[in-house]
Parts: C-alpha cells; structure tokens; sequence
C-alpha cells in the first residue's frame, strides 16, 4: 500500500521570488514569480507555509488539536475497554454470570466514546488540495463508526424487547466494524507520520496495520460461522476450526492492541508538538510578539 505524500521543495532565487511552479497549499494557485516572504493573491495564505512543503507543522493548529484529542479519546477507549473486560470477565464465566443490564449500557458508552474519537481523527484538513486520496477512507471510517452505533442501538434495544429472529447476532455483526474503522483510523494516522517526518513512526503504524487486518479476519470468519450456524450441531473439527478462528484472532487483535497504546502515545506527542509550532507560527504571523500563544486542550509536556 502506498501511502506516499509528495513534500513540496522550497524554490526560490537569492532575491527571494519562487522561481519554479509552486501550489498554494490551501487553494492550489501557482505561486511563481511571487516573493517567498508574500501572501497567495488568492487565499492570503502566507507563500513561507507552501515553500516549506506539506509537513504537519504547517497544518491548521485547530485540525491539529482535533486530531489530538481524537487520540486521546482513543486511549481512553482502549484503556476503558481493557479494564471493563478484566473486571467484567470472571464475572461473565461465574456461575450467576454477567447481566445483559450491566454489560449492553457499558458497551454502548464504550462505542460512544470510539464512535467520537474516530470522527475526531477523520476531520477533513481545512484545505482543497491534495486531499483526494483520503476521502475515500475517512468515508470509510465514518461509515463504520455509524455501523457501530446502529448495532450499539441494536444490542441496547434487544434489553427492552426480544430481537426477532432476522435480526439475532446483527448488532454483534454491525460492531464488528470497530476493526476496520481501526485500520482506516490507523492508515490515516500513517498519512500523518509521513509529514512529521517519522520514518519509525511510518513503520510501526504499518506494522499495526496488518495486526489489525490479520485480527478483522479472524474475527469475522468467526462471526459469520457463529452466526449461520446458531444452535445446529457442528462435527468436532469444525468446532476446533471455530475455536481456532476465535482464539487466533482474540491473540492477534491482544497484540495490535498493545501495538495501538504504543503507537497512540506517539502521535499524542507527535500531534502536541506540531500543534505548538503551527500555533506559535501563527501567533507569530499575527503580530504577536515573542510568539506565544495559548494552547487549548493541548498543553505542553513536561520538560
């Protein structure tokens, strides 16, 4: 999968007029034989910002900071459902086991919370180019995330009235697409880590990538074998196949989980420290003195 994003190549003469063609990044007009130090005849978007090519601490400190508190809201995500599950699973296999009271709510405000980080995270940047390759997934992320709050509605609905037949392990299907709105969250994440540049970063989030695409697999095999065969009696080896296909992925997704907290702390870092330079940038465009500027939402780390 190719991910690349062409950087744009500061070109200029030694008076400080771009000499070659050059694309405003934020409406795409061609900055030739405009001085380096102006701003675009069309969008007043400073020529600096373009000549210094598409890095992520040239973006919209806004979209930059809605990015990160999509991070964000994604650890919490996962850190609630690791905690909810060690709390809630010897419970499920006790004697009295877990009651659909407790656990559908819980879920739902568990898919509440991703559905919210994964909109965070596909915000469309507030520019017009160079943005055709991802409309694509952030469509699919947002798809995804409405699937899960179909089924999430679903799962919640069946408390008060006994699905009908039709509609038995649908919810469970619908939420089955947490996993690849992962992966979309994940790829346009890479697409990030390529204008730090990070070419680690780059790496390790397509590692995770495949983690997850490996898990979504298995899952949904499993899924779909649960499902259209409910109550019927299946031969041993296809019961072990079942199981294999269960436990394969439940390890698979364990491990690209554990991949995401690693790889979610370093855009959480990576995002807090464009977010401080683009802003202060900004401050500094605006007259603002010595270039401070106040961070909303993103504070600094500790030094």
């Amino acid at each position: 999968m190719n991910t690349e994003i062409p950087m744009a190549v500061p070109v200029a003469d030694p008076g400080g007029v771009i000499g070659g063609d050059l694309s405003c990044l934020t409406c795409g007009y061609n900055l030739r034989g405009l001085a380096r130090d102006g701003r675009c005849p069309e969008c007043a978007n400073p020529i600096e910002r373009s000549a210094r090519g598409d890095l992520l601490a040239c973006a919209d400190p806004q979209w930059l900071r809605r990015l990160g508190v999509g991070v964000q809201l994604m650890l919490w995500f996962i850190g609630m459902s690791a905690g909810l599950g060690t709390i809630g699973l010897p419970i499920a296999l006790s004697e009295d086991g877990l009651s659909p009271l407790i656990s559908v709510p819980a879920v739902f405000l568990l898919s509440l919370l991703f559905i919210a980080s994964a909109f965070c995270i596909s915000t469309p940047e507030p520019r017009t180019v160079g943005q055709n390759h991802v409309i694509t997934m952030r469509g699919l992320v947002r798809a995804c995330a409405l699937f899960i709050l179909i089924g999430s509605v679903l799962n919640l609905a069946s408390l008060a009235a006994p699905p009908r037949a039709i509609l038995v392990g649908m919810p469970m299907i619908l939420r089955l697409a947490a996993l690849p709105a992962i992966i979309g969250v994940v790829v346009l994440l890479t697409r990030c880590a390529q204008r730090v540049p990070d070419p680690r970063l780059t790496r390790s989030s397509r590692i995770v990538m495949w983690l997850l695409v490996g898990a979504f697999a298995l899952f949904t095999s499993f899924a779909f074998a649960a499902v259209l065969a409910p109550n019927r009696p299946v031969p041993d080896s296809v019961a072990a196949l079942f199981a294999l296909l269960g436990c394969s992925g439940l390890l698979l997704a364990g491990v690209a989980g554990i991949g995401c907290v690693l790889l979610l702390r370093d855009y959480d870092r990576a995002f807090r420290n464009a977010y401080q330079e683009s802003a202060r940038d900004l401050a500094l465009r605006q007259g603002n003195g010595d270039g401070t500027v106040a961070l909303p939402g993103m504070p600094s780390e500790p030094a």
